[in-house]
């Protein structure tokens, strides 16, 4: 069990969450450090949904929360181990407003009808993520990009010199057994493995799920079913193309992300990193960041015909697209690609994120006005 860090900026986000709703369902990732997030919100009294005596309560809503004192803050932590934890929810927001729940659970819960058709409007989702890079100096006593990447944003592996993989062995068959099996009416733990491993090896490239189907040994419309379950747990993110037609760019295939770069590295059997390597990496922390901040129906990528790519194209407006390159140095910013997407696309803020920036430095790159960010300002910099 990792030492217990402060992790302020999720706690600040259920805090204002809560002025919006009375129910805060936050979903991610076995092992992403749910519980001990949920144990740092102030006064809040704490409910484990492992075990029998508070499972037994909470198949009486009514008496659970009748018997809470006016405007509580309670948190039910593992709530997908209760009876009908929709219908529990559900109860708690209709009848007793006053109470402010923190719901925790496995992401795999959100992905399944009973939970989310229940629940539509009552429940303010936030989306827990690996240990993002803002919050990294905290975990290891300074920004160490190399850690952070090799090990990823599991609690347990970022605290280790490096990674273990018998570790990552563990989750894996852990979150097969107790996230995938009991929601989902999937038959083959080979066949649904080998498609996580396969989309995890191509982390940051374009899906090609015909590929996909192929090294995992499954038909195609399995791996159809098995990604789409991957993108509901959180287990990967698919980013779409930009595209405003009549030209030549791509319209359809995303590219598809990892939940986590310490996943990544283990089943693409990496003990070390590579200049190449760091690249691909250093997206999904940018990403991680994007999600906290912005809709996901807002972040896209660029690519055009010739294969000049844009690695984020947010939507900020009317006729605005910040264009977002992640990047390790600003010195590996290449401005033909932007040139290309400024063409098509002339409104909207160049953004290039990097990892050790403390503060928005403007600068002329390429012929192009550009400010070198870190991910955690590309929210307030997307509208310049």
């Amino acid at each position: 069990m990792f030492t217990p860090i402060s992790r302020a900026f999720w706690v600040d986000r259920v805090e204002r969450a809560w002025n919006s709703r009375s129910i805060v369902w936050l979903s991610g990732a076995r092992r992403l450090g749910k519980t001990v997030l949920s144990r740092q919100v102030s006064d809040g009294r704490y409910f484990n949904g492992d075990l029998p005596s508070v499972r037994d309560r909470l198949t009486d809503p009514e008496s659970f929360f009748g018997s809470l004192p006016p405007r509580s803050r309670i948190v039910l932590d593992e709530v997908h181990r209760a009876e009908d934890p929709a219908g529990l929810l559900k109860v708690a927001a209709d009848a007793w407003p006053d109470i402010r729940v923190l719901a925790t659970g496995s992401s795999t819960l959100y992905a399944s009808r009973r939970f989310r058709d229940s629940l539509v409007g009552r429940k303010w989702p936030i989306r827990f993520a690996p240990v993002l890079w803002r919050e990294t100096a905290d975990w290891t006593g300074a920004a160490d990009l190399e850690r952070r990447l090799l090990n990823g944003g599991f609690p347990d592996q970022l605290l280790l010199p490096a990674p273990d993989p018998l570790w990552f062995e563990e989750w894996m068959d852990s979150f097969f057994a107790r996230d995938i099996l009991p929601l989902f009416d999937i038959r083959g733990r080979g066949g649904f493995l080998r498609v996580v491993a396969s989309v995890f090896v191509r982390n940051a490239e374009l899906l090609d799920i015909s590929s996909v189907a192929r090294d995992a040994g499954v038909s195609r419309p399995t791996a159809v079913h098995y990604l789409d379950i991957l993108d509901g747990c959180h287990l990967t993110v698919r980013v779409p193309p930009f595209h405003g037609g009549g030209r030549r760019e791509l319209v359809r295939r995303p590219r598809v992300y990892a939940v986590d770069t310490g996943l990544v590295c283990h089943l693409r059997g990496w003990t070390d990193l590579r200049p190449a390597d760091r690249g691909p990496l250093w997206e999904n922390l940018v990403l991680d960041e994007l999600l906290t901040a912005i809709p996901q129906s807002r972040i896209h990528y660029w690519r055009d015909g010739a294969g000049h790519e844009v690695d984020f194209a947010i939507v900020a407006g009317r006729d605005r697209v910040a264009a977002v390159e992640a990047k390790i140095s600003p010195e590996g910013f290449n401005a033909k690609a932007l040139a290309r997407f400024r063409q098509a696309y002339p409104g909207g803020s160049n953004l290039l994120c990097c990892p050790f920036v403390d503060e928005p430095i403007p600068r002329r790159l390429g012929g192009f006005d550009v400010t070198v960010c870190a991910p955690s300002q590309v929210a307030g910099l997307i509208t310049a």
